[in-house]
């Protein structure tokens, strides 16, 4: 029969029934319709329920048994609907290369009579390629066609099976299956609450006793489109909600699932239908059919040791709720059914058991629930013994590494082994080719990040108060610095602001210099609200919360480093060196702005004197809207990722000023004279004509001055991810 077709041939008034759901029912199943803030999560899910009991209504499901509890239940029948959406109707939802094969994967393996058994009349199957509007995957025939199987699932010995390949977002820790019609900006308009599916399969309609769910989660996307990201917290704790269910996920918290581009499915969903189509039987007990425990080994144990053959990270999560051994499929090649025997005396259950651990790294310390219980050992299984059955919480540390962690499920039956994917890192480099453009800087910085063991290129600091710091990761490298145009040069560029060539004398030799450490620094000048949350005034004339403080003098913000240093964890907190300053305000750009050398661009990426400041010495032909100080963030940002490099305030840099220091600086991380009278500032400000707001512009004044024109950004070093 047509794959997508639902048949109601054996049960006329259910298609009525049907029908009068579709539009209706589904929408008094508890789904919520009110808008939260969105935060975008990519999942292609999988998700299954169902412990595939035996039928005593099909003809070949005879041939599929569940082993009872002494309850004494019978044999039900089967369900499913399975959902596949990978093409959507709105282009900032990316799209799914595997999806559709993933979910007519499954349809083909359980509606096979020598393998799944299930009737292909109680298969529900929605996809994109469906031929008639009825079965695509929208939003309204997602929950019609749940609506309506879920109501068939009436007998407690029945078996309902849901399968969703596709999107997911997460929206304030409620969740959404993104169905073809859905909208990424209104998923809880337009979007499947996950609450509401498990509402329907646990509610009083849904009779069906045990359940299980295999999802594969948080798919990292196709390029340029709606990116992914790992499991949230919030999603994996509504995993754990589920009762009375047996729940299968792709991966655990803080990972992601990958593409098995070789077989053209979802790794985890490869390893599910391979190993329902008898390689764990295989694997197992050889009897001719899968059960649940071999399924869970088998599917926890290929798809983590493909992760690590690939140097990614995948480690399937498990939470089972059931009991009684489960007979899923008939392996191919079977002989025979298992005989079901009469119900035993249940045996306590292990409350520890044995887990191994593997790892290619030698010497990495093993942390089970926070206690250290052992060191890895390269090419060995590391077993670990009076492990407590369930849930276990497993970190794994090796110094210069990143740090491994995860919770996994140590079963009371079978072996529980772990591979946990040790990486070493690439080494930091110190990049020597320059100049570079914004696409370099961007590769430089996921590099440098990625050496370092971190999660990205930015991060914030709690000042407390809902008050953050927002810094962002500069790699190390070369660069030429100071002025590459003459005195002469410059002064007549800037001749209509009356500049004297030896205004520009100090920035010359230009010489090269190496960073040859990262560092963070302030993707902002530092603002009025956080200088308020550490030091508790507000010394700035301009007020505004978001506007750079200023009338801050070099001393003064000693004082507020040191406060920042005994509140923040890990401190670390300065002021730039005039090197890092200007290496970081380039961003890769030899030219006089980290833009290029047009002038009349200025006003773009920075706030300067224009028509709005009118002082004599204003660029009367820009207007960059701001009469005083901006906002920060206001202006385009540099390749780095760094606002106001250009204007708006003077930033204080650590370093003695020294008229004459380029003429022979060290090379490596200068940080100016070891004495002198003034400090260097650099990057103009909203008082400023272009000339002062040059990458190469070099200021001073004495650390006790404040002007309303002065502020400051600060730095912090780049430490290992541990």
């Amino acid at each position: 029969m047509d794959a997508h077709r639902l048949r109601f041939d054996s049960h006329p008034p259910r298609a009525m029934m049907w029908l009068s759901l579709r539009f209706s029912e589904a929408f008094r199943n508890g789904i919520s319709l009110q808008p939260e803030g969105t935060r975008m999560r990519r999942w292609a899910w999988v998700a299954m329920w169902a412990l595939m009991l035996g039928g005593a209504q099909a003809q070949d499901a005879r041939d599929l048994r569940v082993v009872p509890r002494a309850d004494g239940r019978g044999h039900g029948g089967r369900f499913a609907v399975l959902v596949a959406v990978g093409d959507y109707e709105d282009p900032n939802i990316s799209r799914l290369k595997y999806a559709a094969a993933d979910a007519e994967g499954l349809y083909a393996l359980l509606t096979d009579p020598a393998v799944g058994g299930f009737a292909a009349e109680d298969v529900v199957l929605l996809t994109d390629k469906a031929p008639d509007a009825v079965h695509k995957p929208t939003r309204n025939n997602i929950l019609a066609m749940l609506t309506a199987t879920s109501k068939r699932a009436a007998n407690p010995a029945d078996t309902i099976l849901f399968f969703f390949a596709g999107h997911g977002i997460e929206e304030d820790g409620q969740t959404y299956l993104l169905s073809r019609d859905a909208l990424a900006s209104i998923p809880a308009q337009s979007g499947v609450e996950l609450a509401a599916v498990r509402k329907l399969l646990t509610g009083k309609d849904c009779r069906a006793a045990r359940k299980i769910i295999f999802l594969d989660c948080c798919h990292s996307g196709e390029p340029g489109r709606a990116a992914g990201g790992a499991m949230s917290d919030a999603f994996y704790q509504e995993l754990n909600r589920w009762e009375g269910m047996v729940t299968f996920s792709a991966c655990t918290q803080k990972e992601k699932s990958y593409d098995f581009e070789e077989k053209g499915h979802g790794a985890f969903t490869w390893f599910l239908l391979d190993g329902l189509r008898g390689a764990a039987d295989a694997a197992g007990d050889k009897d001719g059919f899968v059960d649940l425990g071999e399924l869970q080994k088998y599917v926890w144990q290929k798809t983590s040791a493909w992760a690590v053959q690939r140097r990614l990270v995948q480690n399937p999560f498990c939470r089972v709720e059931a009991t009684g051994v489960v007979y899923l499929t008939r392996a191919a090649g079977g002989s025979g059914i298992p005989v079901v025997q009469p119900p035993k005396p249940e045996t306590p259950v292990p409350m520890t058991t044995t887990l191994k651990i593997g790892c290619e790294v030698d010497g990495a310390s093993i942390y089970l629930n926070g206690q250290l219980v052992g060191t890895t050992r390269a090419g060995h299984w590391v077993p670990l013994a009076n492990v407590p059955v369930g849930a276990v919480r497993l970190r794994v540390l090796k110094e210069g590494l990143p740090a491994w962690e995860s919770e996994v499920q140590a079963s009371a039956a079978g072996e529980n082994q772990v591979v946990v994917p040790l990486q070493t890192r690439p080494k930091l480099t110190v990049y020597k080719e320059w100049p570079f453009d914004a696409a370099e800087a961007k590769r430089r910085q996921e590099e440098t990040g990625r050496a370092l063991g971190l999660k990205g290129v930015e991060e914030e600091v709690d000042l407390g108060g809902g008050v953050k710091l927002t810094l962002v990761l500069i790699p190390a490298g070369e660069f030429l610095m100071g002025s590459a145009e003459t005195s002469e040069e410059l002064a007549r560029m800037y001749s209509r602001f009356k500049a004297e060539a030896k205004w520009f004398d100090p920035e010359h030799p230009q010489h090269r210099v190496r960073i040859t450490k990262p560092f963070w620094m302030g993707k902002y000048e530092l603002t009025q609200e956080q200088w308020e949350a550490v030091m508790g005034d507000n010394p700035s004339q301009y007020k505004g919360p978001k506007n750079p403080v200023e009338s801050v003098s070099w001393n003064e913000v000693q004082g507020f480093l040191q406060k920042l240093n005994a509140r923040a964890a890990g401190g670390g907190f300065a002021l730039p060196t005039e090197a890092q300053w200007e290496y970081a305000c380039r961003a890769g750009s030899g030219d006089q702005f980290s833009f290029g050398n047009a002038q009349n661009s200025l006003h773009r990426y920075g706030n300067y004197a224009d028509k709005n400041t009118n002082l004599d010495f204003s660029d009367k032909e820009a207007d960059d809207g701001f009469p005083n100080t901006a906002p920060v963030g206001r202006f385009l940002a540099n390749a780095f990722g760094l606002h106001d490099m250009h204007g708006n305030v003077l930033e204080w840099c650590s370093d003695w000023y020294g008229e004459r220091y380029y003429d022979a600086p060290p090379s490596d991380d200068p940080t100016g004279p070891a004495d002198g009278r003034f400090r260097v500032l650099g990057g103009g400000s909203w008082g400023f004509n272009p000339s002062y707001c040059r990458s190469a512009y070099r200021g001073w004044d004495v650390p006790t001055a404040r002007y309303v024109f002065v502020g400051f950004r600060v730095v912090r070093s780049a430490r290992t991810s541990e």
